[in-house]
């Protein structure tokens, strides 16, 4: 998937200006265990670290997350899903999909099962933010890793 690196502290702090401000945008592709209810819709929760599991939990204390979602197909009981953050916390998509009762595919440290990937079937598809220096739109995007094109060809 996509990342973004700043190469000294001024750039990195542009940009995390840039996340709150809600400019810098990321689009992510996941595979999610069941079928959605609702075939959009936006999760807004707190998360918190939980430093003895090296992961985050849902909290009323934690940092507000903003996970928005679409369901783009569904393939017996997994979804495959469009999601875009408008906040950027650790595992985010990962800890909202679980509490929501739809963990991703191949992530064991919040509920998925390995059964059809070895990994959590996520991926940073597009990226979308303003360049710090020269002021000019960045559009990136990746196409789907190999193991998760396999992941819904078999299914």
């Amino acid at each position: 998937g996509i990342m973004v690196y700043a190469k000294n502290a001024e750039t990195a702090a542009k940009l995390a200006e840039s996340r709150k401000s809600r400019v810098f945008r990321k689009t992510y592709a996941a595979a999610a265990e069941g079928i959605f209810e609702s075939k959009k819709d936006t999760l807004v929760y707190h998360l918190e670290k939980d430093g003895r599991r090296k992961r985050s939990r849902i909290s009323d204390t934690g940092r507000e997350c903003i996970t928005s979602y679409e369901v783009l197909k569904e393939y017996n009981g997994i979804s495959l899903l469009s999601v875009s953050i408008e906040t950027g916390r650790l595992h985010q998509i990962r800890a909202g999909m679980a509490y929501a009762g739809h963990p991703l595919c191949g992530d064991r440290l919040y509920g998925g099962s390995r059964d059809l990937i070895g990994r959590p079937a996520l991926h940073c598809s597009d990226i979308s933010f303003v360049h710090p220096g020269t002021g000019k739109t960045i559009k990136v995007s990746c196409p789907l890793p190999d193991d998760m094109k396999r992941l819904f060809d078999e299914l």
